[in-house]
């Protein structure tokens, strides 16, 4: 590439990244934006600018995988690969998620003794329509009260968090029709949904940010009585 990376400290004020953490009490949250690591795009080829902000989120990810490795006290210095279908291999004893989406790049890692499984998805309100998907996505319906073009996003975002949280645990490829959400009422930074799939346990909690919708999928370890 002609124009380097300037790699810095992640933007951890980035509006996702508080509203993820008020999501997951369970988790520990790391990541941030790494938009001011870009150069200008009139300073870049067009041939090169998708390789150039790939390569700022492979840096953005390992800086995030770093700092939660962190908070959780382990060696930061160990190596999260990429297992069976990309899921992150977390250290034993820990459960964890990434997602990216445009400059941002966020993280979560939690005690397995606490949280039996856990994912993330993050997807911009400006983004693609999916009006023409409904259907697949939520034959269950949509969260009541929302304009539909939200709605239609928010089950989207739910159902992936929902995917990657119960992947790595069941090795199951999920259907949007295998999973059906049932909504709670709340406002929209405070939005949680039953989920009903051939993995039991798991909730969704969601909320809008600015122009994002942040998703988890999570589920606690039941204890004995």
């Amino acid at each position: 590439m002609s124009v380097p990376l300037r790699p810095a400290e992640l933007d951890t004020k980035h509006e996702t990244v508080p509203a993820l953490r008020a999501l997951v009490p369970e988790a520990r949250v790391a990541g941030g934006s790494f938009a001011t690591w870009l150069p200008h795009p009139a300073s870049v080829l067009v041939s090169e600018r998708e390789a150039l902000v790939a390569s700022a989120r492979e840096v953005a990810t390992e800086r995030c995988i770093r700092d939660l490795l962190r908070q959780a006290g382990l060696d930061q210095n160990l190596s999260i690969v990429r297992g069976e279908g990309g899921a992150r291999l977390w250290p034993t004893g820990f459960v964890g998620g990434l997602t990216h989406k445009g400059t941002i790049v966020l993280g979560v890692i939690a005690p397995a003794s606490a949280v039996g499984m856990i994912g993330i998805d993050l997807e911009r309100v400006d983004g693609d329509d999916l009006d023409r998907i409904e259907a697949l996505i939520a034959q269950e319906g949509l969260a009541p009260g929302m304009d539909l073009r939200l709605a239609r996003l928010l089950s989207f975002s739910a159902k992936e968090a929902v995917f990657k949280a119960q992947f790595p645990e069941t090795r199951l490829q999920l259907a949007f029709s295998d999973v059906h959400l049932v909504w709670e009422a709340g406002g929209k930074e405070s939005l949680r949904a039953m989920v009903h799939c051939p993995v039991e346990g798991l909730i969704v909690r969601a909320s809008f940010a600015g122009r994002w919708v942040v998703s988890s999928a999570i589920s606690s370890v039941k204890t004995g009585t």
